[in-house]
């Protein structure tokens, strides 16, 4: 079994998904208390809503018809494009703030320093994870319009039929909703951070209230 896992260690986004919900961790408890939680709030936000609104829409019978696949594959295509290229600007900010030594920083100047290195590490991280985001969310939707003729005609006759089919529509939209709204809440959090990022790099003692999280 481990053998066949390795085949997959080059695609595999677990390790991708963790560093992921480590940038929810709060901030002030996970540097000064050594405590790694998710606020609750992140929790609804981030999971309980994107469920709850998926399986609403998915009861009322909404469907993905093929325009809309159009039109939402369009979209994906031009973000996931955009985040591409947000990913290469990230990463030159890594690697400059690789180069700064925090012990030559002034103790004032420090607290904000830190947390732009984090921040910017946090927004890496957030970018390729939307990136992954948005490609599963090109799938699901396109699995919505999965129509194998052949296959049909072989279970056609089958007195479960249509309850297979409806099952099979209800797991892709829902899934499909569901991936959508996590690929939009995750791009509104990014813009945040960027805008937060931004405040950092200009004047933090206008902006007392600016966290890093």
């Amino acid at each position: 079994m481990s053998g066949l896992l390795k085949i997959f260690d080059r695609i595999e986004v677990k390790s991708l998904l963790s560093q992921h919900l480590a940038t929810f961790y709060h901030y002030e408890k996970r540097n000064f208390y050594n405590k790694t939680e998710i606020p609750k709030s992140d929790k609804f936000i981030f999971l309980g809503l994107p469920l709850l609104i998926a399986v609403f829409f998915s009861f009322l019978g909404l469907r993905f018809t093929k325009d809309y696949v159009d039109i939402i594959l369009t979209c994906l295509s031009i973000f996931t494009g955009l985040l591409f290229t947000l990913l290469a600007m990230i990463l030159v900010s890594v690697q400059d703030n690789a180069k700064i030594n925090i012990d030559n920083v002034d103790i004032e100047n420090k607290k904000v320093i830190k947390a732009k290195i984090d921040l910017t590490k946090h927004l890496f991280v957030n970018i390729a994870f939307s990136i992954v985001l948005s490609i599963f969310a090109l799938i699901l939707v396109l699995s919505t319009q999965f129509h194998p003729i052949k296959l049909i005609d072989l279970i056609a006759r089958l007195k479960v039929y249509y309850y297979l089919k409806n099952c099979y529509l209800f797991l892709t939209n829902g899934l499909s909703f569901f991936f959508l709204i996590e690929f939009l809440l995750t791009l509104f959090m990014i813009v945040r951070r960027f805008a937060v990022l931004y405040l950092n790099l200009t004047d933090v003692s206008q902006f007392p209230n600016t966290r890093s999280d």
